[in-house]
């Protein structure tokens, strides 16, 4: 059976700190930081052994604000150490990617532009690690440029920014695009994850970075016709701007079971946050839906992405206040 590349994209826009480790510190490990500091970046695994940062903001040279920026940089688990590849065809903040049979896929993500901070893209493109080497691709259709989109994999046949509820994918074989039922709500920077068969979409903001929301959308992949439905079960901790990452583990009857570990994120209005939220909270999808908290993390942080590998979440970068905060700690979490 050939493998398909289907995007599941939900626009937004989005527009070094020492860690202090909490009592759940045994389920972190502090890695080698990203050489730049980075947010807004998408993360990707290319294999089992590496990871790769796409894009986002850096700190400006001159040591004010921040900038878009085309760097590639590829983290080796083994030796715990990054390296430089070949930059993005064009900088880019946002990125929407995903790896299909070893390539790395990107569709869309914002630019800046003279007249605007951020636009949305409908330019495409596909990395050959092997090669090093980035080919474009047929662009997205018309109008439907977007960045921050909560992007998965499913198996399977051939001016202002805004949040939008449009659900596109693409095939890599074949190269079109198609449009799928869109989300029940607007979203964007929100947790994706596809798991049994569904494909579920949690937390995120709309029209802001305090507008956020604790909903989980799901969408059953065998019937996407039937559209979306929204679960019970609500994120203990409502915010926009988080990483998730799916891990499975052995549950208490045994078998195995894969659950979404959601970390960080932004729209925190207490007092001292800064913004920032460093919940560590996980679902669990099955008979409906149900959360656990699961402490803290090192780093309050948002606009970063997780990635899991050998059932380890990586969290590289981030930022730590609302808007451009970028800094180069990564760390792994053990569930």
């Amino acid at each position: 059976m050939r493998s398909s590349f289907y995007s599941i994209l939900t626009l937004g826009a989005s527009v070094a700190a020492s860690p202090v480790y909490s009592s759940s510190a045994k389920r972190w490990q502090k890695l080698a930081p990203i050489p730049s500091p980075r947010q807004e970046q998408a993360t990707v695994a290319l294999s089992d052994t590496k990871i790769a940062i796409v894009g986002g903001i850096v700190s400006n040279e001159n040591g004010t604000g921040v900038v878009t920026t085309d760097l590639v940089q590829v983290y080796d688990i083994p030796s715990d150490s990054w390296s430089t590849v070949e930059p993005l065809p064009s900088a880019m903040n946002h990125p929407n990617a995903a790896v299909v049979n070893g390539k790395l896929y990107l569709l869309g993500g914002l630019t800046p532009e003279e007249t605007a901070a951020w636009q949305a893209t409908t330019a495409c493109w596909v990395y050959d690690p092997e090669g090093d080497v980035w080919a474009e691709l047929e662009d997205m259709p018309e109008d439907e440029g977007r960045g921050s989109a909560t992007i998965v994999l499913v198996p399977g046949p051939a001016g202002e920014q805004r949040s939008v509820a449009t659900v596109t994918t693409y095939d890599t074989e074949t190269g079109e695009w198609s449009v799928w039922p869109s989300l029940p709500l607007e979203r964007d920077h929100a947790g994706g994850a596809v798991i049994d068969g569904k494909m579920y979409v949690l937390g995120g903001r709309r029209f802001g970075q305090t507008n956020v929301t604790d909903t989980v959308f799901s969408l059953d992949l065998s019937s996407p016709e039937e559209g979306w439905t929204t679960s019970d079960a609500r994120m203990p901790t409502p915010r926009g701007g988080l990483a998730a990452g799916t891990v499975s583990v052995k549950a208490k009857d045994g078998y195995l079971t894969s659950l979404v570990y959601t970390f960080g994120g932004e729209g925190n209005g207490l007092q001292g946050s800064d913004g920032m939220f460093d919940e560590v909270e996980v679902f669990d999808p099955r008979d409906g839906g149900s959360w656990a908290q699961k402490g803290r993390m090192p780093i309050a942080k948002h606009g970063t992405a997780a990635v899991s590998v050998g059932g380890r979440v990586y969290i590289p970068g981030g930022g730590i206040r609302v808007g451009g905060s970028p800094v180069s700690d990564f760390e792994a979490y053990f569930p």
